[in-house]
């Protein structure tokens, strides 16, 4: 039979306290101890005292022995303070940063570049490539104002910030001047013929077609003029990975079946570069790892050296040499670059943007496919029949742009906000309205190293605890609220002192809470005063009496004078 343990539950009016052991104590007569088994708390000190007891017993009884004399009386047990509970401590979610660049990777909405190699086609996203490849970023942002029709400054000023001269790179890099072998229109059917039916790697076949189009900027808060490409831009690139760079409007089939038109940019490779490689160096740009079950490893080395990829070609060398234990660290740093090129590039700059959020105090531009990819929220909010999936500019009300920052930046870069005890609440309110559990645990986390590095210098944090104690709690920040509450329970007292109103204020639950749970014990201060009252009162009746002799001056103002010293110098006078 497996082995059952029957045993009571304890509630609070099980447990018997001090006072309530005193009285029962004095009832019968007999001195109050307290011990414990588990601890061995007070075993020495009842034997010690149940001996002198015996001895003055029967000191009473013998009068006479003197070796009874200097036995002391039971001494008093001074009360048992418990130990001071420790601080919990938060536990962050584990990262899901991986599952969801693949879930970009692989999902082809929102798609605004496509690699085209021989047959087949590859779409991307040009916010997350440019900033993680310097080749990309060249070609994806060099300046092609040059190929378009003749219009107004607005409209050329849009054309170049699409392009990237507005995205932090307005001149024209000369490393990308030496890519470009001609600069012509070419007719729309160009792009046609370069892609075969089928060709459209992903979950479904993209069908390209041209046609004269409307093509606005990569939002920016500013003015929204439209741009119009007739035909179609096209260049020849001079490299041993890309022929050609093409500019085309695109149709293609959304996931309900429907045909959506889009601006694609066509980079063209060249016969060095297979499908195979292609795929699994946008796979390494996306997520920092590829498939291992890919056999022509020689090819994607080939191709991450045409593409000038380090972190790829030292990955591929570490599978060919058995040692792919060594791409686990790899791993790890190619994910944090990834964060880091995107929080830079993508967040600091708006490189590519396509969506503004109109905060409370300002506005700030965003990538809807990565929002998608890493907020289910959002991806709900951007796929489904809501206004704010063909909204340009998405309202939020009750955010400020520094709680939605920080937000976009766990985002991007899966790091722990920039917060402190004194302005984390307005993303605690954002982690807990999109539903991000691992923002939260990240927020906890870093709110509350904070505040112990402020106890650390010698500081408290009370009144930080008393402001985002309840605020933490509606918003379900369980874990930073519940350190707050551990931690203000230990210094009540002081709360007490300094914050009485505020701690009025609190709900009702919360003051239960820290009354119950106050350190020291509300039953242990009695206690000690009781005890210490008693110490007292012992040392006085066991204070010695004053067997000195009278002073001289009262020993002349008493007594017979015959005796005195005064009767003597009288007499002899």
């Amino acid at each position: 039979m497996p082995n059952c343990i029957f045993f009571r539950q304890v509630h609070e009016k099980d447990i018997v306290m001090p006072d309530q052991g005193r009285a029962a104590a004095r009832e019968m007569g007999m001195p109050y101890f307290e011990t414990s088994v588990l601890t061995f708390f007070g075993i020495n000190e009842v034997f010690e005292n149940a001996i002198r007891a015996a001895l003055c017993s029967r000191r009473m009884q013998r009068f006479w022995m003197t070796n009874l004399k200097r036995v002391m009386k039971p001494a008093l047990q001074e009360p048992f303070c418990p130990p001071r509970p420790t601080m919990p401590g938060p536990a962050v979610s584990a990262s899901i940063y991986y599952e969801d660049l693949l879930r970009l990777f692989e999902d082809s909405a929102l798609t605004d570049v496509i690699f085209v190699c021989g047959s087949v086609g590859f779409s991307g996203h040009k916010f997350l490539l440019s900033s993680v490849s310097p080749l990309l970023h060249r070609l994806l942002t060099m300046d092609i104002s040059s190929d378009l029709p003749t219009r107004s400054n607005s409209e050329t000023s849009l054309a170049s910030s699409n392009f990237g001269s507005s995205t932090g790179f307005p001149e024209f890099n000369d490393e990308t001047e030496c890519l470009i072998k001609s600069e012509h229109s070419t007719p729309c059917h160009s792009l046609r013929s370069s892609l075969a039916p089928g060709g459209i790697h992903r979950d479904s076949a993209k069908s390209l077609s041209c046609r004269t189009i409307v093509r606005r900027s990569s939002f920016s808060g500013t003015s929204k003029e439209d741009v119009l490409l007739r035909p179609g831009v096209f260049r020849s690139l001079n490299h041993p990975a890309f022929q050609s760079l093409h500019v085309q409007h695109c149709q293609s089939l959304n996931t309900d079946g429907k045909v959506v038109s889009s601006v694609q940019t066509v980079l063209t490779c060249t016969k060095l570069v297979s499908p195979q490689a292609m795929s699994q160096v946008i796979k390494f740009l996306y997520t920092g790892k590829i498939d291992t079950t890919i056999v022509h490893m020689g090819a994607i080395k080939q191709a991450a050296e045409y593409l000038e990829m380090a972190d790829l070609s030292q990955y591929l060398t570490n599978i060919i040499n058995k040692e792919e234990f060594l791409n686990n660290d790899l791993f790890e740093s190619n994910l944090e670059k990834i964060g880091e090129h995107m929080g830079d590039m993508c967040l600091a700059q708006g490189l590519f943007s396509d969506i503004l959020f109109k905060l409370d105090d300002g506005t700030q531009a965003a990538h809807k496919p990565l929002l998608m990819a890493r907020c289910d929220m959002m991806k709900a909010m951007f796929s489904d029949d809501f206004i704010e999936s063909s909204a340009r500019v998405v309202k939020f009300p009750g955010v400020t742009r520094f709680a939605f920052q920080e937000l976009l930046y766990f985002l991007y870069t899966d790091r722990p906000p920039r917060v402190s005890a004194t302005n984390c609440l307005g993303v605690v309110e954002l982690a807990n309205r999109l539903v991000l559990p691992r923002l939260m645990t990240l927020l906890e986390k870093t709110v509350i190293d904070e505040m112990n590095k402020t106890l650390e210098k010698g500081d408290d944090v009370c009144e930080e605890a008393l402001k985002i104690l309840q605020a933490c709690q509606i918003h379900n920040a369980d874990q930073l609220s519940e350190w707050c509450l551990a931690y203000l329970a230990q210094n009540y007292n002081t709360v007490c002192r300094r914050f009485p109103k505020v701690l009025r204020t609190l709900f009702p639950e919360n003051q239960a809470f820290l009354n119950i749970n106050r350190y020291p014990p509300i039953w242990y201060l009695k206690d000690h005063d009781l005890y210490q009252r008693m110490a007292s009162e012992q040392k006085k009746t066991e204070k010695p009496k004053n067997l000195k002799r009278a002073s001289s001056r009262f020993r002349d103002q008493s007594g017979c004078l015959c005796f005195t010293n005064k009767a003597r110098k009288d007499s002899s006078s």
